[in-house]
């Protein structure tokens, strides 16, 4: 086993050996030469050139792999900037963070305790409006068609689970059963 070190090493061999291959064997990968064959291992023709040309060929290689890594990664971080992007316009862009108290040029994210302060208490009203209709139809509307609202409304003690416009549609078929004349 020989040793060639020409110059200081590159980035990638920095902590391994550079080693050239045995003069017998002259770099063959599977013992393809004849072992009486003793030749000058620095010979261009039958050592040196094709020991270099297998190390550029694994360098083109290993170049050609962490260029399309590199590529890969930039991609997927231009994808996430761009979504970042679009979140924080949505969320300059709500109606919500303007109303908060704070100055117009203060950023949305030390306005964001607040906004989920307002979202939780905002939650609990709608939480009390829908037991306060679910209570009332209960009590005074089940025989005028108050049955059908209550099985649309979310159980007693359930989380919300209706989303944003389904509270209208529950307010308007409530108020229109109040409206209704009482049945005898």
């Amino acid at each position: 086993l020989k040793l060639l070190v020409i110059g200081p090493l590159p980035f990638w061999a920095v902590g391994t050996a550079c080693v050239m291959p045995r003069v017998v064997s002259n770099g063959a990968r599977d013992d393809e030469s004849a072992p009486g064959l003793e030749e000058d291992a620095l010979a261009w023709d039958t050592g040196l050139s094709q020991f270099l040309g297998r190390l550029e060929e694994e360098l083109i290689k290993w170049h050609s792999e962490e260029r399309a890594k590199a590529k890969d990664r930039q991609a997927k971080c231009q994808r996430e900037q761009k979504d970042l992007a679009a979140l924080e316009a949505s969320i300059l862009d709500a109606r919500a963070p303007r109303e908060l108290k704070g100055r117009d040029d203060q950023p949305w994210q030390d306005k964001l305790r607040e906004l989920v302060q307002q979202a939780k208490e905002q939650r609990d009203e709608v939480r009390q409006a829908v037991e306060l209709i679910r209570g009332h139809t209960k009590l005074h509307l089940e025989p005028a068609g108050g049955a059908s609202l209550l099985q649309k409304l979310p159980s007693e003690g359930q989380p919300l689970a209706s989303s944003a416009e389904e509270l209208p549609k529950f307010v308007k078929q409530f108020l229109e059963l109040a409206d209704k004349p009482p049945v005898e």
